[in-house]
């Protein structure tokens, strides 16, 4: 079950995720492929508690409380070595002689021959006071932590609490708010939410002081999403003429440019939100302009909880008088491909120039994607494109954007240009025709000779693939001539021509006659046939191969006529990545010829093997082989056995697969509520039901996302009592349920076999209430130097760091999005986050290619989460390799 929590959750749908070195866009930097070491260092202190470290490049410093602490690095790219003062190890722990005691390391990171040295510099400073204890109501200790720069912080989620100061032995009295006691009671009233404590204690007969902020979390308040649901801004002289934002309004596009012209003196910048969200903009929403540029900031956050906040920026750029009105474009660029491999035009664009207002061109037929590079005439202008009717996107100056999927037929992608005086546009239009076309045959037969393309060509209309064209066929030796037909997919965008032999090629209309008592040179017994396509909107090359070989064996039909096989035996593809034996359903016999078998749902692969009774037979298609692979769909296999003499023989097995194993939750609902305090004193009861065609399912399992699943490593999630063939029953307890923090969250049931594989799952979402566990809000800054493809999707998770480095994927937040409009950096809000947890985020930017979706760019970073202040990071994607 490790690593199990973050595929339960639904943002990880591309769970077939294809973790290749995909083909950098054109247009990023060509150093996107060198490799980059980076480090990320933790120091922890002789309690575990993270400290807060401060960089200076290479320098890392920080000062802990204890005179124990503990140093981990972790290291990119994998398989980096890392030494720490000479031994090669990531952690490395230390203790301190005395007070101001402090202790310096060398870190060096190598990776293929290259090299990164940091120092860290840990400092022991006691200080006067050796702990801060905050308790609530109901006297239980929440986590505080202790930074240089904000003191000590802490949430809460009682509007009562505690605080208890303890000192070292060698320092004078506490005043707590001026007054003399190391401990006060904290009382929030009405609307209160934070309260601010000076704490001074007399130490060396030097006065130290500190303050401690303790937050008020309401137990019945669910986080949420600080974010704006629409922004518009108008002349505020004449709100009937509106600026478009650039980019275009998404709710995670934190900043945005807005063009206006010279006659314009005042803006109205309105903002919507949600209930419960607030927002603020800056000096009112009214806002009169400068020439140049007006920074004009938008504020939001979650009205009942002030830190749950967000951040616009707007650049509001004032034409000046006289700002140009060229919007003509510089340069345009058009480009097409498959898969990232780029593809001769059938019919290339117009040579451009500013003048021209229109481009036609003809893509080849296996294009799917589309290409556009502009400029720009003038530097101060704006470029948006549109494809297919769609919103539009920011075309950025000198960079390919590329486009994908395309549809058949004409594909039509229209480029604005604003010019620098915010009045004057142009639009170019592009008229990118995809048109329908293949390199593969619907028929293809020979009088006389054994059935070669009806397999391969239905595999074709299976998988989309057409594999080997080097076929196959039989014929006996005794017959003079075979009438060769075919007929391509697409006829009227095909032609072809016929080669026998080593003859010319000659035109081939679909239907010729082939001497067979020609015999090619270098073979004898054998008549080679090749039909050539040609076609009006494919182009060869190694990727599209257009030529079809037949070799047609000439056989004595007095020679032997063994065709039977004595053996047939499959083999599939499953866990332990290796091949395990499955029988057929029925016995073999070399007299029967017709089989069934019955797969498990999920079966990727499985082999054939075949043994004729003759070494002089031979498996027709197989080439020249007795074992073949074959894939899903499952349907069936032929497995055509050739005698010497010709004769033929065919072995069929009949493939079903069995229904797909089940579970679902019966008794909790989507986006139910779930009031923790409300529930009975025994916890929470799941009940649901599973289908277990397969007779797999061993056990089932009852958790969420936010709870770890390992046994061995203190689970929470709860084994459920199979209370009938099909039912089960799980109570989850209220001590675990208390892990789980007011916000989303999810109900989670899986079956498991014996291995402890998963058979099936499911997920609810739900929305817990009534837990005092405070929360916070993490601030995601994802950053990109690469051109994302706009039907690109990103996933973003945060988890629980110290559980992950246990193998536990336990999930505090997560987020699916549409890249689509989005613009980088962009800044994501995860919300509902435990205090006092370090975080991991990990963010995947995933693409459908070719049916299945392909990891792009990822990035990871960590963060120690606390009360009371904005918590942010910054992720740099990185090319999945």
């Amino acid at each position: 079950m490790k690593h199990l929590q973050k595929y339960f959750c639904t943002i990880f749908l591309f769970l077939s995720i294809i973790i290749a070195g995909c083909k950098t866009n054109v247009g990023t930097s060509g150093n996107d492929t060198e490799t980059i070491i980076t480090a990320r260092f933790t120091v922890t202190d002789g309690d575990g508690n993270p400290c807060e470290l401060i960089q200076n490049d290479t320098v890392h410093s920080t000062t802990v409380k204890t005179d124990k602490a503990r140093l981990t690095v972790n290291a990119q790219p994998f398989g980096a070595e890392v030494s720490i003062d000479g031994a090669k190890t990531r952690t490395k722990d230390f203790t301190f002689a005395a007070n101001e005691d402090s202790k310096t390391s060398t870190i060096v990171i190598a990776y293929n021959g290259k090299t990164r040295t940091h120092t860290v510099k840990i400092r022991y400073n006691a200080g006067a006071i050796k702990k801060v204890i905050v308790t609530d109501d109901a006297n239980k200790s929440v986590p505080v932590t202790f930074s240089a720069t904000s003191g000590y912080l802490a949430n809460v989620g009682t509007t009562k609490a505690k605080v208890e100061v303890e000192t070292s032995e060698s320092a004078g009295p506490v005043t707590i708010d001026g007054v003399k006691t190391n401990k006060k009671e904290v009382n929030f009233g009405s609307g209160e939410k934070v309260k601010k404590l000076t704490v001074a204690v007399i130490h060396n007969g030097v006065e130290e002081k500190t303050t401690v902020t303790i937050t008020y979390s309401d137990p019945s308040l669910t986080p949420q999403v600080p974010v704006l649901k629409g922004l518009t801004v108008t002349n505020a002289d004449d709100e009937s003429q509106s600026f478009a934002l650039s980019p275009l309004f998404q709710a995670y596009n934190s900043a945005y440019t807005i063009g206006v012209p010279a006659s314009v003196s005042k803006i109205k910048v309105v903002p919507t939100v949600d209930t419960g969200i607030t927002a603020t903009v800056d000096g009112g929403e009214v806002q009169a302009l400068q020439e140049g540029s007006n920074i004009i900031k938008i504020k939001t956050k979650q009205t009942e909880s002030p830190t749950n906040a967000y951040e616009y920026t707007i650049t509001v750029k004032k034409a000046g008088t006289g700002a140009s009105s060229n919007a003509a474009l510089k340069t345009l660029v058009l480009e097409s491909g498959l898969s990232g491999i780029s593809k001769p035009w059938i019919e290339a664009p117009a040579t451009f120039a500013k003048a021209t207002y229109t481009y036609t061109c003809k893509m080849n037929a296996s294009c799917d994607q589309f290409y556009i590079q502009a400029t720009p005439d003038d530097a101060n202008a704006v470029m948006t494109v549109t494809a297919n009717d769609s919103a539009p996107l920011i075309l950025k100056s000198g960079e390919n954007t590329k486009f994908t999927p395309l549809k058949g037929g004409e594909n039509l992608f229209v480029i604005t240009v604003t010019a620098a005086d915010a009045v004057s546009t142009k639009q170019y239009t592009i008229k990118a025709i995809r048109p329908e076309g293949s390199f593969v045959l619907k028929t293809f037969t020979g009088t006389g000779l054994s059935d070669f393309y009806t397999a391969p060509f239905n595999e074709y209309k299976k998988s989309g693939v057409f594999g080997t064209k080097n076929l196959d066929a039989t014929v006996s030796k005794n017959l003079a001539s075979t009438t060769i037909t075919a007929v391509p997919e697409f006829p009227l965008t095909t032609k072809m021509k016929i080669k026998i032999n080593k003859d010319t090629e000659k035109v081939f209309n679909g239907s010729a006659t082939v001497d067979l008592t020609k015999e090619m040179p270098t073979s004898p017994g054998y008549v080679r046939v090749q039909i050539i396509l040609l076609s009006d909107v494919l182009v060869v090359d190694e990727y599209s191969p257009n030529v079809y070989t037949l070799w047609i064996k000439k056989v004595d039909t007095n020679a032997e006529a063994k065709n039977s096989l004595t053996d047939l035996k499959v083999q599939y593809y499953g866990n332990g990545y290796k091949f395990y034996a499955i029988p057929l359903n029925e016995a073999f016999s070399p007299a029967k010829t017709d089989y069934t078998l019955t797969l498990s749902h999920g079966i990727t692969e499985i082999r054939v093997t075949a043994t004729p009774e003759s070494k002089k037979a031979s498996i027709d298609g197989w080439q020249g082989e007795y074992t073949n692979a074959f894939y899903p769909p499952f349907d069936k296999v032929t497995i055509p056995v050739v005698a010497q003499n010709g004769d033929r023989k065919e072995y069929t097995i009949t493939i079903k697969t069995t229904p797909v194993t089940t579970i679902t939750i019966d008794n909790i609902v989507k986006d139910q509520i779930i009031d923790l305090s409300a529930l009975p004193s025994e916890g929470l009861t799941v009940t649901g039901s599973f289908t277990n065609p397969s007779d797999v399912v061993s056990e089932i399992w009852v958790g969420s996302s936010g709870l770890p699943i390992q046994q061995e490593k203190g689970g929470k999630w709860v084994k459920a009592v199979i209370t009938g063939s099909t039912t089960f029953k799980a109570v989850l307890p209220k001590a675990a349920l208390s892990d789980l923090p007011n916000g989303l969250r999810d109900i989670k049931a899986g079956a498991f076999t014996i291995q402890g594989t998963a058979a099936a799952l499911t997920r609810v979402p739900v929305t817990i209430t009534g837990n005092s566990t405070p929360t916070a809000t993490v601030i995601a800054t994802i950053k990109s130097s690469f051109t994302i493809p706009a039907n690109a999707s990103m996933s973003i998770v945060a988890l629980d760091q110290a559980l992950y480095g246990k193998g536990e994927d336990v999930v505090f937040a997560s987020n699916e999005l549409p890249v689509r409009g989005m613009s980088f950096p962009t800044n994501i809000p995860l919300c509902g986050i435990p205090v006092g947890h370090e975080c991991r985020v990990e963010v995947y930017i995933h693409e459908k290619i070719l049916g299945r979706d392909v990891l792009l760019y990822y990035g990871v970073e960590k963060l120690l989460v606390q009360a009371g202040v904005q918590n942010s990071c910054e992720l740099t994607l990185k090319q999945a390799q």
